[in-house]
């Protein structure tokens, strides 16, 4: 949580500078461990569903795209007046 420099409450979303690097490392030794369990138990078939998060998971390292994501929802729930989408101050993002 921060303020602006006018005052304004914000939230303030931080990734680490090896996150990308950890997440990738992780999920080679996911993959290697689903490797080893459909070897040994043959009849295991969850490999997809590593698939599916790696895919998913990346997408929510990507900042740029949650805070488009989040501006979609701001538009499409504007209606609902008992949901709060936070702005993006895309001037004040890397």
């Amino acid at each position: 949580r921060a303020v602006t420099r006018d005052g304004k409450d914000v939230a303030v979303k931080i990734q680490y500078i090896d996150l990308r690097d950890r997440f990738s490392g992780d999920v080679f030794v996911l993959e290697m461990l689903m490797k080893v369990a459909s070897f040994v138990h043959p009849k295991f078939a969850f490999a997809w569903v590593l698939t599916e998060l790696r895919d998913t998971l990346a997408l929510e390292l990507d900042f740029e795209n949650e805070g488009r994501n989040a501006e979609r929802c701001q538009r499409e729930l504007k209606h609902l007046s008992y949901v709060v989408v936070p702005n993006i101050h895309w001037n004040a993002t890397s």
